[in-house]
């Protein structure tokens, strides 16, 4: 996505919700999932999950047995400027590309143990097409997805709705093609100033491609909150048959 792209350079200081939400995924995998050879990071961005699991194949850890036997790391991203500040490494492999598209053609005829997809999924187009494709490649999910809960007062203050897919409908659609659970979790995020708030929305790239009116912007900076909350939906799982 554009916002992404642009905000490449200052996204690694403002990301450490994403990574944080990387390192749960990941714990929630290593709990549920056997071990993988090989996987492929859907919207991978600038490493989050990489870093994870490859601080996880050098450190004992919980996550160690299911990331142990890891030969083979796709990340796919459509940012260019993010897949720049992507750690290399022999097994890792980056494609620029779009899982609005088919991944097809995209990976060619690779297939993965596991996807992962750690807060991405929510800018899918269609994500019921998406979650198809992925079931094309890979057997078993593991998904970490913004919900419409997120920035729920900051939306409703400015008076717009929400770009994102509630809980209940993000369940229904994961569990449709994947058999799994799903963990919802609420962060907050505190601020010492509208003006640091407004920042991390503007450099986090959390909002996507979200746009506000002139009108909608000036009340934006009479918000009289110091914190944001964000839902983000967790889901484990293996595909149908």
């Amino acid at each position: 996505m554009e916002s992404f792209n642009n905000n490449a350079a200052t996204y690694p200081t403002f990301n450490f919700l994403q990574r944080r939400i990387a390192s749960e995924l990941l714990t929630l995998c290593a709990a549920n999932l056997p071990p993988m050879r090989s996987c492929i990071d859907i919207g991978c961005g600038n490493g989050a999950m990489w870093q994870q699991i490859d601080t996880a194949r050098t450190i004992d850890s919980p996550q160690s047995p299911f990331v142990s036997p890891l030969h083979t790391f796709v990340g796919l991203d459509s940012a260019p400027n993010l897949l720049d500040l992507h750690a290399r490494s022999p097994i890792v492999r980056l494609v620029c590309g779009d899982f609005n598209r088919p991944l097809r053609a995209q990976i060619g005829d690779e297939t993965f143990d596991v996807a992962l997809a750690s807060s991405s999924l929510q800018w899918a187009d269609d994500l019921e097409q998406t979650l198809f494709e992925i079931a094309n490649i890979a057997p078993h999910l593991g998904a970490a997805i913004f919900t419409a809960r997120s920035l729920h007062e900051l939306h409703a203050f400015v008076g717009i709705p929400s770009p994102l897919l509630d809980s209940a409908t993000l369940r229904h659609k994961l569990e449709a093609i994947f058999c799994g659970f799903c963990l919802p979790q609420l962060y907050t995020i505190s601020f010492e100033n509208l003006h640091a708030l407004l920042r991390y929305l503007q450099k986090s790239g959390i909002r996507g491609q979200t746009t506000l009116d002139t009108a909608q912007t000036q009340k934006l900076r009479h918000f009289q909150e110091n914190k944001l909350v964000f839902e983000v939906l967790y889901f484990v799982g293996t595909r149908r048959n």
